[in-house]
């Protein structure tokens, strides 16, 4: 019996660090908070790329019409200050209509600070680049 056994640490490394800076390119930007967040991890066999600010799920899954808790309204509270808009209009849509995002193959596409931004913005960055992605494997194995 003959066993072959490959390392793929490296090759995952440089498929995280790929669709992190693609991840980075899409996220709606306000203070960074979220931008800064995304990162990968190489375990085993498996990269997991994923963002850690207490929004990113928000941006990346949606979140459906229902009543915010006082922390999501202090939340959005600033960033209607920093945009000069209602915080009570945006807290009362929210509330009402929740925060809609596309799909992985068709995200959602808005304008943030004057730059393309996407939501959800994760998993596009895979599906998005899945060609690049094998091109990665073929390259490195």
């Amino acid at each position: 019996m003959a066993e072959i056994k490959i390392d793929l640490t490296p090759v995952l490394n440089k498929i995280g660090a790929f669709v992190k800076r693609e991840a980075m390119r899409k996220v709606p930007v306000d203070q960074g908070e979220l931008k800064s967040s995304i990162d990968y991890e190489v375990k085993g066999n498996k990269v997991t790329i994923f963002a850690e600010a207490k929004h990113a799920e928000d941006m990346e899954y949606g979140k459906p019409p229902e009543p915010l808790n006082k922390s999501e309204k202090d939340d959005l509270t600033e960033w209607a200050k920093r945009h000069n808009a209602s915080p009570r209009k945006i807290i009362k849509y929210i509330e009402k209509h929740g925060i809609k995002v596309g799909t992985p193959e068709k995200p959602l596409h808005i304008t943030s600070y004057g730059r393309d931004s996407y939501r959800p913005f994760l998993r596009p960055s895979v599906y998005q680049n899945i060609g690049i992605i094998k091109e990665i494997i073929r390259k490195n194995i």
